[in-house]
């Protein structure tokens, strides 16, 4: 028979799901309850250390569905081969953006090509399925982006007639009109990745999107998009007083290559600093050097070594 929780067990397991929901703010007490056969009251009370029950056997409860959570979220692949890692660029965009989320303002973050925005904004959609992303591309104008949304809405952006097959395309006017109507009183966030590519136009449409539902809304780019917030002409002042936080991304440090490693290569943990080095503190870079150092093992049936990492780094275009 397994024995009962300790106090400071239970208190672990309420720190660990406070800490949960902080992060995931898609998530909810009731969703949580439904998933361990509770009611919703319950876990807010063993939340808040207000729950008079047992709160030894719900903790046992709740650490089972956080650990089942925690192995979903570790099997989730962003874009490219290798898992997705809590890194320090990832938990610093998590948190502007759960900000914007929650305060229903404007979110800005800006870093070099490379340092994982891209990663982390895809992995807090999987996490948080209501968002809202855009891939910006540098063909954008105000339709196409307009249409992006609306897909992500299930908007329908022509219409048919009876009298003709030929679909007629919905107006810009109207369509915003029906994005501003699905997004008002809604808890959601619209995030636009590569925003640099954004127009002057462009920008417009989102400002006002926001303005007019109060979503939340996250700008994501390189330092170009801070550049154009901050630019001489200062086309975009109205949209930049109305950022409410904003957060430089930096490049990838030691600690965050060994949450890489520990994730996707964990036989690789003791050459973290070569791996830093040879991937110059990128984590593009990183992610083609470690494809590559595996494929090296396997081609060559060598040990693992700081040499053969160094051989591998070599089909790198730096």
């Amino acid at each position: 028979m397994q024995d009962t929780l300790s106090d400071e067990r239970v208190l672990e397991i309420r720190k660990r799901l406070n800490q949960f929901c902080l992060e995931n703010p898609a998530v909810s007490n009731r969703s949580i309850a439904n998933n361990i056969g509770l009611s919703a009251g319950t876990i807010s009370l063993f939340r808040n250390n207000k729950y008079n029950g047992n709160n030894a056997e719900l903790a046992e409860r709740i650490e089972g569905y956080l650990n089942n959570e925690q192995s979903s979220l570790n099997e989730s692949v962003s874009k490219g081969v290798l898992k997705f890692a809590l890194t320090t660029a990832a938990q610093d965009i998590f948190k502007v953006t759960n900000y914007a989320l929650t305060e229903n303002t404007i979110g800005v973050v800006a870093g070099v090509p490379g340092c994982g925005k891209t990663i982390a904004v895809q992995e807090y959609k999987q996490r948080n399925r209501t968002t809202i992303l855009i891939q910006v591309t540098p063909l954008v104008s105000q339709r196409s982006l307009i249409q992006d949304i609306c897909l992500e809405l299930k908007i329908p952006v022509f219409a048919y007639s009876k009298h003709s097959d030929t679909p007629r395309p919905i107006s810009n006017y109207v369509l915003f009109k029906e994005i501003v109507k699905q997004l008002s009183g809604t808890k959601r966030i619209l995030i636009l990745d590569e925003g640099e590519n954004l127009t002057v136009q462009c920008i417009e449409v989102v400002r006002r999107i926001q303005d007019f539902t109060g979503i939340g809304l996250l700008l994501s780019g390189t330092p170009k998009l801070l550049d154009r917030l901050r630019g001489p002409r200062k086309e975009l002042q109205q949209l930049f007083s109305r950022v409410g936080i904003w957060k430089e991304i930096n490049l990838l440090q030691i600690g965050d290559v060994k949450a890489i490693l520990q994730v996707n290569f964990p036989d690789a943990m003791k050459f973290a600093n070569t791996f830093l080095q040879l991937s110059k503190h990128n984590g593009r870079l990183l992610q083609h050097l470690i494809t590559l150092t595996k494929r090296t093992v396997i081609d060559t049936g060598e040990a693992l070594s700081d040499d053969l990492i160094d051989e591998a780094a070599g089909s790198l275009l730096t």
